[in-house]
């Protein structure tokens, strides 16, 4: 019995066709019952729970106003909290108000390694700013030690971390939630599980089932989480108390970052 306005209702087609909007020979109008028949505007993207939903499932727009909005916060802090000096208060203002923007349905938009970059430049800025090194240029090195010591987790690994934590979930579950048909463990007799049964696969990881045809499927959700999972160490795929698992996972997320940074020392 809820009445919706017709100037607030959007409609968004999603397809990766070009033509979206039109059946064959003919222009398909949607109304509201009660609307005196107004055609409901057609859109490219919009926000839906504050995640931007684009008509080809593109998460360009969603990381464009991430940004926006993640460095406008930062400023905003910034300029408001200038009297704090101590490390651990900017720490919580920096985490509680602008890194939790990059948080909110992560595991819907969770973005390419490009797209990742640039929100990893607002948390750069962050860290300058709860160190007090304004002006001090970080390379590789010296940030991933400055954010170590601030126990702030990178980008990309903060987004590897929700991912994982939302499958373990899923996988004992706990979440409302539920693995597809399409996601299934894998099997002694599979092509990949033979060929490399002696690297860190084993019958606790998962494969997906359905051909991967195009991007969008590719890095959704699920297909992005067992990757992350599946390369993670059997004893703590095996971990079954949710706190105990997420701090091996952000161990081992650091032991990889440092690894994988340092390799050419």
């Amino acid at each position: 019995l809820m009445t919706f306005h017709p100037d607030k209702c959007k409609v968004l087609s999603v397809s990766l066709q070009r033509i979206v909007n039109h059946l064959p020979f003919m222009t398909f109008f949607y109304t509201l019952d009660g609307s005196d028949n107004t055609e409901l505007e057609f859109v490219d993207s919009e926000k839906d729970l504050g995640v931007m939903i684009s008509n080809k499932l593109s998460w360009v727009k969603q990381i464009d106003a991430l940004y926006t909005k993640a460095s406008s916060r930062l400023g905003l802090v910034k300029r408001m909290c200038h009297f704090v000096k101590c490390e651990s208060q900017r720490r919580v203002l920096f985490l509680s108000l602008v890194r939790s923007l990059f948080e909110h349905g992560a595991v819907i938009w969770h973005p390419s390694t490009a797209q990742v970059d640039r929100l990893e430049k607002i948390q750069r800025k962050g860290v300058k700013w709860i160190l007090n090194e304004r002006d001090h240029h970080y390379n590789t090195q010296e940030y991933l030690a400055r954010l170590r010591d601030l126990d702030i987790l990178p980008i990309s690994c903060r987004l590897v971390l929700i991912d994982i934590l939302m499958l373990f979930d899923i996988v004992k579950g706990v979440s409302s939630v539920a693995l597809p048909g399409y996601i299934v463990k894998l099997q002694p007799n599979d092509l990949e599980f033979s060929r490399l049964r002696s690297s860190h696969l084993d019958l606790d990881c998962f494969k997906c089932t359905v051909p991967v045809n195009c991007l969008v499927f590719q890095n959704n959700f699920f297909n992005r989480a067992i990757g992350s999972w599946n390369r993670l160490p059997r004893d703590i795929r095996y971990m079954n108390v949710r706190t105990t698992f997420k701090s091996a996972v952000v161990a081992f997320l650091w032991k990889q970052e440092f690894n994988d940074d340092f390799s050419d020392d």
